[in-house]
């Protein structure tokens, strides 16, 4: 009897061995294999839904992500040219109101989710709208400017928006605008800037605005301005200048103002510099930088039109997983950051279909 146990147990270990052995080379193999298999969970850029889900002119195209949804806003081809905006939600991308909505061809598209801005083609005036929750209407009077605009900004502080602009109605100077719950209203003089600006980024901090932007009228000046209550004055002097200064973006991140841009020094080189209260300092260096035209600063990342995608480490810029974003290199790319989770959206100018991807 003794040996039989011993046997029967001798089989029963051989047996569960064999089992392991057998599923760990071919886990799906066993039903009911006492091996349990971790799952692997591989980091990198995914795709939100099925990629190419929507068609979309050459005209503009941003992404956001409001309350955990990505929206995406774009000049459709299939509504005229007008603009549509589309939402991730169970499982499948849907169009947010009406195609087309806004009645007309339009540009300079900004979405600030529930708040889109956009200027009409036809007449280069500027407009706000707000989705309520089955559809689009205008945010106080249709057009929030008395003359063309061009280069829109928006940005939404404690429910608030705010729109910064290049004001034809003054001399093509800098005007920034909020809506007061009634009307827009002008923040300090409208047309505050010296001269003509071009490429503006705006950012409202606690209910105070700044705005960066190449005057021009000042030698084609890199500035950046802050709105005190009562006046727009200057932060110090960047240090930054030149007529192909471009690509320009602000942030604040952890209290402090950062500022981006790409200028031209023989060569075009992306430089991110600090405000520290008196003067700006560089931020890493600019030679480990992008030197690629547009791109979307959100501290500690810096993204870039090509899909090329960076992290400050504390002390430089190093490549952030570039390599699995498969944006083609002639493509349209917005890129937003959810709950420090990158967004991007790309569409290839020449297949004009829209796609998604995070990074997780």
């Amino acid at each position: 009897m003794k040996k039989i146990i011993i046997t029967v147990i001798a089989l029963n270990v051989v047996l569960t061995m064999f089992s392991a052995c057998k599923n760990s080379n071919n886990p799906t193999s066993v039903v009911n294999s006492p091996i349990s298999v971790p799952t692997i969970h591989v980091t990198g850029w995914k795709a939100i839904g099925v990629t190419g889900f929507t068609s979309s002119d050459y005209g503009d195209m941003q992404l956001d992500v409001f309350e955990g949804s990505p929206y995406v806003a774009f000049s459709d081809v299939d509504a005229a040219n007008r603009v549509s905006v589309i939402k991730y939600e169970l499982n499948d991308w849907g169009l947010v109101g009406l195609p087309g909505f806004n009645g007309f061809q339009a540009d300079n598209i900004k979405l600030k989710m529930p708040y889109i801005a956009f200027r009409d083609i036809s007449s280069a005036q500027g407009r706000v709208m707000k989705y309520n929750g089955s559809n689009w209407e205008n945010v106080g009077a249709e057009w929030f400017s008395t003359g063309s605009v061009f280069y829109i900004c928006l940005e939404i502080d404690g429910g608030i928006p705010y729109v910064a602009f290049e004001d034809n109605a003054n001399s093509y100077k800098a005007t920034v605008k909020k809506f007061d719950g009634l009307n827009w209203v002008n923040v300090g003089n409208p047309g505050f800037s010296v001269g003509r600006i071009v490429y503006p980024a705006l950012q409202v901090y606690n209910g105070a605005p700044y705005l960066a932007f190449r005057d021009v009228g000042k030698d084609n000046e890199l500035c950046v301005m802050k709105y005190n209550g009562a006046d727009w004055v200057y932060l110090a002097n960047t240090g930054i200048s030149g007529e192909f200064t471009d690509s320009i973006d602000i942030q604040i991140y952890n209290g402090t103002l950062y500022l981006k841009c790409r200028y031209y020094d023989g060569d075009y080189k992306t430089i991110v510099k600090r405000y520290d209260g008196n003067q700006w300092l560089s931020v890493g260096s600019v030679n480990t930088l992008s030197n690629i035209y547009g791109g979307t600063l959100h501290m500690p990342y810096i993204s870039f039109s090509n899909g090329d995608f960076m992290k400050f480490n504390g002390s430089d810029w190093q490549e952030y997983d570039s390599e699995s974003l498969p944006i083609p290199w002639n493509s349209r790319v917005s890129f937003v950051f959810y709950n420090s989770i990158p967004f991007v959206a790309y569409r290839s100018l020449s297949a004009s279909a829209v796609s998604v991807m995070k990074y997780e």
